[in-house]
């Protein structure tokens, strides 16, 4: 159970149906401190967060933005935000890791709020799969962040019930990875489970471990297999090498 604080750094204000299809929302709740964060549920009313400093925040993802940084004293920072919030002033990939979060949830506001169906969440599928080759989540960082948890559930909740997710294993082996990841953390940290009843964690080891990277993951390039030749063609090299090799041994035998 929730306590309340009147020195609460914050006051949040959401009706009981929003909160209901908001698991980012509910997650972001479920990890701030209850003397940092009041929470009202107002049958009816718009989403809001009043700030101690009297001003107060209307549009959703400004309101979790603040929410996973400054508006708690970057209480939240290193689950939600990467360890970014508040290092951004300090370094400039810091500040671009942050706009990059932001970005991210643009994306998914945009494919929560469009009616088109398949073909623009296999899109999104398809840059996901592209931008999780050679990383580990959204942004630089060790966890999912609100970019991650954002998309993810707009990814899942886009399409319930469809073979795209059925099958996204094998269609899609990197966003599965993180889909599952990212499904893992809301399970273990707040109870919610968005994926469980469409994506068994169990198929995940179909798509091989995780891989996970520190530091700046830009530019990482992946290992590359050497190129082996055909048994046949091996055999033929050997066929030509061989009189070279004799004819070496024959020079060596004369200068003795």
């Amino acid at each position: 159970m929730k306590v309340s604080s009147s020195a609460a750094l914050g006051t949040l204000t959401v009706t009981p149906s929003d909160l209901a299809n908001d698991p980012t929302l509910q997650f972001v709740i479920q990890l701030a401190n209850s003397l940092q964060l009041t929470v009202k549920q107002p049958k009816k009313g718009a989403l809001s967060l009043e700030l101690p400093s009297g001003a107060t925040l209307s549009q959703r993802n400004a309101i979790l933005r603040c929410l996973a940084g400054m508006g708690l004293h970057n209480a939240l920072d290193d689950l939600l935000s990467g360890g970014h919030s508040k290092a951004a002033k300090a370094s400039p990939a810091h500040a671009m890791a942050l706009a990059s979060l932001s970005s991210w949830m643009s994306v998914a506001d945009h494919y929560r709020s469009t009616t088109a169906a398949n073909n623009a969440l296999e899109e999104l599928l398809a840059q996901l799969e592209t931008h999780l080759e050679t990383r580990a989540f959204l942004i630089p960082s060790a966890v999912p962040t609100l970019a991650d948890i954002d998309v993810a559930t707009v990814v899942v909740g886009a399409k319930t019930g469809g073979s795209l997710l059925d099958d996204i294993d094998q269609s899609y082996p990197n966003v599965y990875r993180w889909l599952t990841t990212v499904g893992a953390l809301l399970e273990d940290k707040a109870g919610i489970s968005f994926i469980s009843s469409k994506l068994p964690l169990a198929a995940a080891a179909a798509s091989g471990p995780p891989m996970f990277y520190f530091g700046d993951e830009e530019g990482v390039e992946l290992p590359v297999k050497p190129k082996t030749k055909p048994a046949a063609a091996k055999k033929e090299d050997d066929k030509q090498a061989a009189p070279k090799q004799q004819q070496e041994q024959q020079q060596a035998k004369g200068k003795k």
